[in-house]
C-alpha cells in the first residue's frame, strides 16, 4: 500500500514589506469578519452570518495563497521506500512529449 504525504510549498517569497502588508491586511479582514459575525445587521439570520464569515475566511486564505504562490505537493511512498513525486513525473512526461514533437517536425 502506498503512503501519501501532502505538503504546502511556497513558490515565491515576497519581500518583507509585502509580507507585512499581506499579514496586516489578512488580520484586519479577519477581525472585521468576526466582528460582523458577532453583531450581524438586524434581520440577518445566524446561518447567513456564518456563511458570510466562511466566505470571507476562504477569500482571505485565497489571497494569502496567491501572494505566496502556494503549491500543494503530494508525494507517494511505496512499501519499498521509493519516493514518487508527481512533479517529477509531470516534468518527465512533458520532456517526452517535447522530444516527440521535435522528432515529428524533422523531415
Amino acid at each position: 500500500m502506498d503512503v501519501e504525504r501532502w505538503s504546502v510549498a511556497a513558490g515565491f517569497v515576497p519581500p518583507l514589506w509585502a509580507i507585512l502588508l499581506v499579514v496586516v491586511g489578512a488580520t484586519l479582514a479577519t477581525i472585521e469578519g468576526i466582528r460582523s459575525f458577532r453583531a450581524p445587521p438586524s434581520g440577518t439570520s445566524r446561518g447567513l452570518a456564518a456563511g458570510l464569515l466562511a466566505m470571507r475566511l476562504l477569500a482571505i486564505a485565497a489571497v494569502v495563497g496567491i501572494a505566496f504562490e502556494l503549491t500543494l505537493r503530494i508525494e507517494q511512498v511505496s512499501p519499498l521506500g521509493r519516493r514518487d513525486a508527481h512533479d517529477r513525473r509531470d516534468r518527465e512526461q512533458a520532456h517526452r512529449e517535447q522530444a516527440r514533437r521535435k522528432a515529428a517536425r524533422r523531415p
